[in-house]
């Protein structure tokens, strides 16, 4: 069976030199039918005018599904790590399997926290949520709240800990639960330096448990985000035409 960590080189005609890099065990199987979750790929390559080239993410399964001809026959060949052999493809075919995983409901390419130079909006989704944060803070914690919910007790910021949060999000770095897990950890660490430590761990603790309770909407709306974002880069770096 394919094995962790096997290559394969393909040659797209004129055009590219891919090195495909299967990051999963057992791939023939899933790879047979693509209406089964396929599992991800990360697809590096150089062209010959030196860009990186075709995908990342889940999505490079289906591509590689939609040329299972040419695929499947090096997988069946190959049983040892580090085998490499070639295959020819032509721009053309590659690009229309990238747009063949269009996800449903996709626009233009989302901006996402975390990718290109995205950074978080700090603790709070728009003058809404901050809004609300700042008068519990204030009801719960009066004169011990700064009146900054990015950093709400003295000597302390939740500022870098909320942004990394937003990425974590943003980029589906780990599961939700993680992320969260993540966020109180920082929040924890930020919390060292206050002036009071036990009033800056109850204002964690808020916080935490407004993205446990509230944080699983925007989680999946980022996830949605990030299969769009995806979807555009890919055709981007195949110079493929929209």
């Amino acid at each position: 069976m394919f094995a962790l960590g096997n290559k394969f080189r393909l040659s797209a005609l004129f055009y590219t030199r891919l090195l495909f890099i299967a990051l999963v065990t057992n791939f023939l199987a899933p790879l047979a039918t693509a209406q089964q979750q396929m599992p991800p790929i990360q697809v590096v390559g150089t062209r010959t005018d030196g860009r990186q080239v075709l995908c990342r993410g889940d999505a490079c399964a289906y591509v590689i599904a939609a040329l299972t001809r040419e695929i499947t026959g090096l997988l069946q060949q190959s049983n040892n790590p580090g085998d490499q052999n070639e295959v020819f493809l032509t721009k053309d075919q590659i690009c229309t399997a990238v747009k063949k995983t269009k996800p449903s409901g996709c626009g233009d390419k989302p901006s996402v926290t975390g990718l290109d130079g995205v950074t978080g909006n700090g603790c709070g989704t728009g003058w809404a949520s901050r809004a609300t944060a700042w008068a519990t803070l204030a009801s719960q914690h009066g004169l011990n709240f700064t009146g900054n919910v990015d950093a709400p007790a003295r000597g302390a910021s939740f500022l870098g800990s909320c942004n990394q949060h937003d990425a974590c999000y943003g980029t589906q770095a780990a599961s939700q639960q993680s992320c969260d897990q993540s966020f109180r950890g920082s929040m924890s660490a930020a919390c060292s330096s206050a002036a009071d430590p036990t009033v800056c761990g109850q204002m964690a603790s808020l916080y935490h448990g407004t993205v446990v309770a509230l944080g699983t909407n925007a989680y999946d709306a980022s996830a949605l985000a990030l299969g769009c974002y995806t979807y555009h880069k890919n055709l981007e770096d195949n110079s493929c035409p929209k």
